[in-house]
């Protein structure tokens, strides 16, 4: 990347449930095979003692705020890939927000996430539980085989493009709807008349 450093966002507010204590562990791994990587925690506060040049905390960013917007965005510019090694979720926003940047995410393949992340195409899925290491073993990949790494980051902004935004997502809400409505009722076809 150039930055001499390697640069992993994680936005979550429910550190233990969206695997917080994974994503640090992952940066520790990193940088102690002498890869220099960071990183950058919102919403959720890291619990322990952590390296300041290894963690970065920003707390809580409020979207309806232009200087905390800015921010955000500014940290999905700067990093390298999103992670969210995460047991569960609903509907992972933060993924397809990472994917808007065109980050490729590194995540558990959990339910909800699964959803949002297609495997080998816009991230990569590891095994629920899987520590660390793993995640740190896809980032030296990455840097020995750094057409691996953009042709993800392409995948992503892609995914985005034409499957993962508002437009995209109504356009298909649409569809469904319009084919819905072309298919005849057959239980209407199948009452009798009370004229007959």
């Amino acid at each position: 990347n150039g930055k001499g450093c390697f640069d992993l966002l994680f936005v979550g507010k429910d550190w233990i449930r969206k695997g917080g204590d994974v994503a640090v562990e992952a940066v520790r791994c990193l940088n102690a095979t002498g890869l220099k990587a960071r990183l950058h925690v919102v919403g959720a506060e890291v619990p322990g003692e952590v390296s300041p040049g290894q963690v970065r905390q920003y707390g809580l960013l409020d979207k309806s705020k232009p200087e905390e917007m800015q921010l955000l965005k500014r940290l999905f510019t700067e990093a390298d890939a999103f992670i969210l090694p995460s047991s569960s979720e609903g509907y992972v926003i933060s993924v397809l927000e990472a994917a808007a940047f065109g980050l490729p995410t590194l995540a558990y393949d959990a339910d909800g996430v699964r959803n949002a992340v297609v495997d080998g195409h816009t991230g990569l899925l590891f095994p629920l539980g899987s520590p660390g290491g793993v995640f740190a073993d896809a980032v030296r990949f990455w840097q020995r085989q750094p057409a691996t790494y953009e042709a993800l980051a392409r995948g992503a902004r892609q995914h985005y493009e034409t499957s993962a935004n508002w437009r995209s997502c109504v356009s298909a809400l649409m569809e469904c709807i319009e084919e819905t409505l072309r298919i005849p009722n057959p239980k209407r076809e199948l009452k009798p008349s009370l004229a007959a």
